[in-house]
């Protein structure tokens, strides 16, 4: 939902997770028909109603891979990813 927000991302969802190089896995059976929780999801984030442990940030990685580079404790651990402000890698 950040990168939504963010210049230089896409302008919707759908463009951000179909833009090049991005998102490709099973969740794209999903991008014309995303399930309700996903949607209500993101409303409460773009409304702000939803908590956003990661502030501003559109980077991130797997915990695995940032610890492979090292760079796990220069951004915020959520789930399996890490999170940072500008690309690292």
């Amino acid at each position: 939902m950040n990168r939504v927000n963010a210049k230089g991302f896409g302008s919707t969802v759908k463009e951000v997770v179909t833009a090049k190089g991005q998102f490709n896995s099973p969740w794209n059976k999903y991008l014309n028909k995303a399930p309700d929780w996903a949607l209500k999801s993101a409303r409460a984030v773009l409304e702000g109603t939803a908590a956003n442990p990661i502030g501003n940030r559109c980077y991130f990685i797997s915990v695995a891979y940032a610890k492979q580079l090292g760079i796990e404790k220069n951004g915020i651990n959520v789930g399996d990813n890490v999170f940072y402000e500008k690309c690292e890698w």
